[in-house]
């Protein structure tokens, strides 16, 4: 078997190209290799080309199975109805994020994050219940998915400032601010010798 993790795959590129890398690993998965990639924003076209999907907030899954109509189904049955002119991987990508734009707006955000992170682990746990046991008793792996515990631990400021931080790193560690400060570190460097 051949598998392809292409991470962030689409990171820098325009609408065009990034269009084009999608194409390529769509032709790649239909040629029979496993193709999983990481996708950031993406356009309706990209989300489109996506057979399956995997949707993570707080570390945690908000929803995982078919792409295109089926998760908008799914969180429409929640009460989260996603407009008809709007692009559904923004729809999906909105409802799953935390909203900064006031106090308020992120307790909400955190409840409604929570609460689609708890409905996932419930669905899972209700498709497992209802499914039949595939593997023997003495198996070393489990059928039961891993569940979340239900003690809510708020993250300490030291971890939540450690990841922020090392997000803001790697967006400029992989913009053209990176390229300046890495000239003007070569430079000073060689004034040094």
């Amino acid at each position: 078997m051949n598998f392809v993790y292409v991470c962030y795959s689409l990171l820098g590129l325009d609408a065009f190209q990034s269009e084009k890398v999608m194409e390529t690993l769509r032709q790649l998965a239909e040629d029979g290799h496993t193709v999983i990639c990481s996708i950031h924003q993406p356009r309706g076209s990209v989300y489109s080309k996506c057979d399956d999907i995997v949707l993570l907030s707080e570390g945690e899954v908000v929803y995982m199975g078919p792409a295109k109509e089926e998760p908008l189904k799914y969180f429409a049955s929640l009460g989260y109805q996603c407009p008809g002119h709007e692009n559904p991987a923004e729809f999906l990508a909105d409802l799953i994020s935390t909203d900064y734009s006031s106090a308020e707006s992120v307790q909400s955000s955190h409840k409604r994050i929570e609460n689609l992170i708890d409905d996932f682990a419930n669905k899972v746990l209700i498709t497992e219940f209802n499914s039949p046991v595939t593997q023997s008793e003495g198996s070393e792996f489990s059928t039961k998915p891993a569940q979340k515990s239900t003690s809510k631990q708020r993250r300490g400021w030291w971890r939540q400032f450690r990841l922020i931080f090392k997000r803001a790193w790697m967006h400029v560690f992989h913009g053209a601010l990176s390229d300046s400060v890495f000239q003007l570190f070569s430079y000073f460097c060689l004034e040094i010798r």
